[in-house]
């Protein structure tokens, strides 16, 4: 989305350019960063009306932007270090992940004019590497190169326990303390679930599943359990497919719920909800459509 306002083309008009870029980032979880590059604060008046400060940042590079003529998709990579404000463990954790971001470029000298072109971007394939981060942004005209709508497949499409899956998931929620120390070589990615009810729900009763930290120096992270082994007496060793961003310690509160591989074959004997199965098992591969008479 771009837009000049008046009093920015009015500036453009008199000559006296002095281009400066506002960033303004809003994740996921609402919270909302705001950074000029530029040598000093600028305020700037957003859509709300209200005038916010803009504070200078280092250590973000943008790459050089060429506007595409009509819907053509508006793509840019940014690179950046970590730092107190965009921290690792919130890069850990994909808090920034698929954030919004609106560029505002204005001319530093008479920020108060409006912003000379607006920008929107999504924040999209995130990489970290510890120290520096890279984000590939994309515009608002890559949705329309999405597909949208469902795939037809074998498997289920639906999430476990949404409206079109249906199936209830309070019998195959647990929420726990972590009472047992942690792989010492994992301490972020492999930890003991103890206390589930006994009754030989066996090895992968929790694979694919999630875990909701809910307590502790993960809290609010949601981590996807990549395997479950059951160690017998209500206790289970998960490993999560990625770590998290802070060692998980003993007392940290979490909520698993078992996983779904998305089969009819466990959707009708672990949920008993064949029923609301979201895929189509009996639906004929490419083999059968090679077959000849």
């Amino acid at each position: 989305m771009l837009a000049i306002t008046p009093g920015g083309l009015s500036l453009m008009r008199g000559r006296s350019l002095r281009l400066a870029s506002l960033w303004r980032i809003t994740r996921r979880d609402g919270q909302v960063f705001r950074f000029a590059v530029h040598d000093r604060p600028l305020p700037f008046r957003e859509e709300d009306f209200a005038t916010y400060t803009y504070t200078p940042v280092q250590g973000i590079d943008p790459s050089s932007l060429e506007m595409p003529n009509g819907l053509e998709d508006l793509n840019l990579e940014v690179d950046g270090v970590t730092g107190t404000t965009i921290t690792s463990d919130d890069l850990r954790a994909g808090l920034f992940r698929n954030a919004a971001v609106s560029e505002f470029v204005v001319n530093w000298r008479f920020p108060w004019a409006g912003a000379i072109v607006t920008t929107a971007y999504t924040m999209e394939s995130l990489r970290f590497n510890g120290e520096d981060w890279k984000a590939d942004m994309s515009g608002v005209g890559k949705r329309l190169t999405q597909r949208v709508g469902r795939r037809h497949s074998r498997r289920c499409d639906a999430d476990l326990g949404d409206g079109r899956c249906a199936a209830p998931l309070g019998p195959f929620t647990f929420a726990a303390e972590l009472a047992q120390s942690v792989s010492p070589s994992s301490p972020r990615q492999v930890f003991v679930l103890s206390g589930a009810p006994a009754g030989g729900l066996g090895d992968d009763f929790w694979t694919e599943g999630t875990v909701e930290w809910t307590g502790g120096s993960n809290a609010g992270v949601v981590s996807e359990v990549q395997k479950s082994t059951d160690g017998g007496g209500g206790s289970y060793t998960l490993t999560l497919y990625l770590p998290t961003p802070n060692d998980i310690q003993i007392g940290d509160a979490f909520t698993v719920i078992a996983g779904c591989n998305k089969t009819a074959t466990i959707c009708t004997s672990k949920f008993a909800n064949l029923v609301n199965f979201q895929g189509y098992p009996t639906m004929p591969g490419s083999d059968k459509a090679l077959q000849g008479p």
